[in-house]
């Protein structure tokens, strides 16, 4: 599967995680999606990620956990999701 077409969705909520997941295949990426931030960073290790879409208030590993965990490795961009489920259209 190449790099680019490839999304990971982080999210607890699973009708949030669910509707973007929808919107984004709908584009024409190949979304993989997570519940938590440990499934986030397993999935990361598995797969090639384009860009994350990443929910700051998750239980357990926290968003602001996530996203240095994978920056170490990575730097790709981030979309973060805020408490309300609005997407926060900026980049990290």
């Amino acid at each position: 599967m190449a790099l680019e077409k490839n999304v990971l969705v982080v999210d607890d909520e699973t009708i949030i995680r669910e509707l973007v997941s929808a919107y984004i295949t709908k584009q024409g990426y190949h979304v993989f999606a997570a519940e938590d931030g440990k499934e986030a960073l397993d999935v990361f290790q598995k797969h090639p990620i384009m860009f994350v879409i990443l929910d700051l208030m998750l239980p357990g590993m926290s968003g602001e956990e996530v996203c240095p965990a994978i920056r170490r490795q990575s730097v790709m961009p981030f979309f973060f999701s805020v408490p309300a489920g609005n997407l926060c259209i900026g980049l990290y």
